[in-house]
């Protein structure tokens, strides 16, 4: 199984790109509120990160193979 992970890269920034744009949406109709709820904007920034990471580490051990 050979994995492209610039499509993997891509697909994962554009679902985050979605989400961010949901997320602030949600935030300018006032269903949710970022100022009152920092665990929710941090919990999403540290997915977001950690969820590049593992494509980072997958990658790394495919080509060490």
């Amino acid at each position: 199984m050979v994995m492209d992970f610039k499509r993997i890269n891509m697909i994962l920034s554009v679902f985050w790109l979605l989400a961010s744009i949901g997320i602030i949406y949600l935030d300018v109709k006032q269903v949710i509120s970022l100022t009152r709820n920092t665990g929710l904007f941090f919990g999403v920034v540290i997915v977001m990160f950690l969820s590049f990471q593992v494509v980072k580490i997958f990658e790394k051990r495919a080509s060490q193979k």
